[in-house]
């Protein structure tokens, strides 16, 4: 059995489901505010282990009572697969590189599959391989967009040119999510200003037709790689997220958790609606 838990993003309660799939039964909405809740992590229920096969003791020994052990198995990934893009239109791709690497190795160490792909997101069109990596992403799958940014573009991409990229240059019919691993490209939400990643998530539904969830970060953010998670003796730390004000030093151990990051998502009545609630708890560690 499987336990999935949601958030309203309105009034912050939580709610859960259990089912006998790794998957929700479907969307949920919140009985207080009736609003799209995300789903926002799986756990696989308590489980008994196995008892062993009794052996047979001599005549008169009386084995000493053993109480039934009991075991908690690992979370389970919300995605069921996920494509890493390197974007390669840059003199400077090595902190491109790094990232994109440390996010699918950090995949791979967890058992989820995961792809990961070089492309120049200005080209016109990719190879069929390419192509097809990108078709078998599902409404469960993460897609990772990596490259640099300044929060008007991606690499030197608009909204508008990467939304239609994604769908029809590259293929992606279907994605759960797709992050964006970009300095700033979730800054400006509190403002009327150009926002990259709503604009984005925008344009992916409106005119390309592809409802998904959009992630980025509202400050300059890298991706720990497994050097830098030697150096600070913590080798979990390879793929995940670090962000840092630009007259930072960037440590790891900085400035990582206060609501950085933004969740731009559909509601049951096709609004567009921020969350930024989860990212209290949730930025650079758990996602």
């Amino acid at each position: 059995m499987y336990l999935h838990d949601f958030q309203c993003p309105s009034c912050l309660s939580y709610f859960n489901e259990i089912t006998e799939s790794p998957y929700p039964s479907g969307d949920k909405w919140c009985s207080g505010c009736g609003v799209s809740a995300p789903h926002d992590s799986t756990y696989l229920l308590v489980s008994r282990v196995p008892d062993t096969p009794q052996v047979q003791q001599p005549f008169g020994f009386t084995p000493p009572q053993q109480q039934p052990t009991q075991q908690v198995l690992a979370p389970v990934s919300r995605y069921d697969r996920q494509l890493v893009v390197k974007f390669t239109n840059t003199s400077n791709y090595k902190p491109v590189d790094d990232a994109g690497t440390a996010l699918h190795n950090k995949a791979q160490s967890k058992g989820l599959p995961s792809d990961i792909i070089e492309l120049d997101p200005q080209a016109g069109s990719i190879s069929q391989e390419l192509n097809q990596k990108f078709g078998a992403l599902t409404n469960k799958s993460r897609l990772y967009l990596v490259g640099h940014g300044q929060g008007t573009t991606v690499q030197g991409v608009n909204a508008f040119n990467l939304a239609y990229a994604v769908v029809h240059t590259w293929g992606a019919k279907a994605a759960l999510r797709v992050t964006l691993v970009s300095c700033k490209a979730g800054e400006k939400v509190d403002t009327e200003s150009v926002n990259f990643a709503k604009d984005f998530h925008n344009y992916l539904w409106k005119p390309c037709r592809l409802a998904t969830e959009v992630a980025a970060y509202t400050r300059s953010v890298s991706v720990a790689t497994a050097e830098f998670a030697k150096h600070k003796g913590m080798p979990h730390l390879e793929g995940r997220k670090a962000f840092y004000l630009d007259n930072d030093n960037i440590d790891w151990m900085v400035n990582d958790a206060d609501q950085v990051k933004v969740v731009w998502y559909w509601n049951s009545n096709r609004t567009q609606q921020l969350s930024r609630n989860r990212s209290q708890d949730r930025a650079g560690r758990k996602d």
